[in-house]
């Protein structure tokens, strides 16, 4: 598996915080609009979407691109994100914006995108909302078993297992 993951490198994780960490994405049906967007997204603007996940009241996103573009493809997802959700939330949000907007941290090494991966996955697990990811509908968690099967969960658990902070993301 890491050989795969040395073709996502570099990759960079960003965590998209709601205003006032209003918890506005606990709807289904926007947190499941929202994760086909980042799809969209993906082909629109030119990056891979290694994973994500979405909470009530945040986003993490893990993307592989081009190193020179890291700073205009993040800042793009960051904008055209809250743009979407300004028209498709009709839950007040008209001045939607993420909070703290333009930090993101890069990853270089397969252990740090493996870690960086798990502690995503395992993200609504630390926030108690289920008791293992594969529980957890908003996520690329199925997505990564589909590709990886059972030996990238047991490797991806593993990881876990060591704990990692990924909301202390640096610029």
């Amino acid at each position: 598996m890491p050989q795969v993951f040395t073709k996502l490198l570099p990759a960079w994780h960003t965590v998209l915080y709601t205003d006032a960490k209003k918890p506005i994405l606990r709807d289904a049906k926007h947190a499941y609009l929202f994760s086909h967007y980042l799809y969209d997204l993906q082909r629109e603007i030119g990056f891979t979407l290694c994973g994500w996940v979405i909470l009530p009241d945040h986003v993490h996103i893990l993307i592989h691109t081009d190193q020179h573009a890291a700073t205009t493809v993040i800042n793009a997802i960051v904008e055209k994100t809250a743009d979407f959700m300004k028209q498709s939330y009709s839950g007040g949000v008209s001045d939607f914006s993420w909070e703290p907007v333009g930090k993101y941290r890069y990853i270089n090494t397969t252990a740090e995108f493996e870690n960086t991966l798990a502690s995503l996955f395992y993200d609504p697990v630390v926030h108690g909302m289920v008791d293992d990811p594969i529980d957890y509908s908003f996520s690329s968690y199925h997505h990564f078993l589909h590709d990886f099967g059972e030996r990238g969960a047991r490797r991806i658990a593993s990881y876990s297992k060591k704990g990692s902070s990924l909301h202390e993301t640096q610029l």
